[in-house]
């Protein structure tokens, strides 16, 4: 049952815009506690600036087109976007439970 139940994003960031705010894609209550996986393609090469950033790891990672990236939803993966001077085209899907299939925090580390 693990698998993108919210369907897909094709994300168009303009010229100067980014996710500026650092983020994490799941919280403990609400609507987002069902994934479990963050999957990122970049659709289109940027030269200057358009980075995402895990500040937490000391990680930047350019957008290079074909480039993916998998990572937990979780504060400790929190990230953020920088802008750039150019079109920038972002597939984004999140992995997870159906939220009626969905573990308890306990049975996602193994306790009964």
């Amino acid at each position: 049952d693990f698998g993108p139940h919210e369907g897909y994003n094709l994300i168009l960031y303009k010229p100067g815009q980014a996710y500026h705010g650092l983020h994490a894609d799941r919280w403990p209550v609400g609507r987002l506690t069902h994934r479990y996986l963050t999957f990122v393609m970049y659709l289109n090469t940027i030269e200057e600036g358009g980075e995402i950033e895990f500040p937490q790891q000391g990680v930047k990672v350019k957008p290079v087109a074909g480039r993916a990236l998998v990572h937990p939803p979780d504060w400790c993966f929190a990230h953020k976007t920088y802008p750039c001077d150019e079109d920038r085209f972002v597939f984004n899907i999140f992995y997870g439970f159906p939220k009626e299939k969905e573990p308890s925090m306990l049975e996602q580390y193994g306790i009964e």
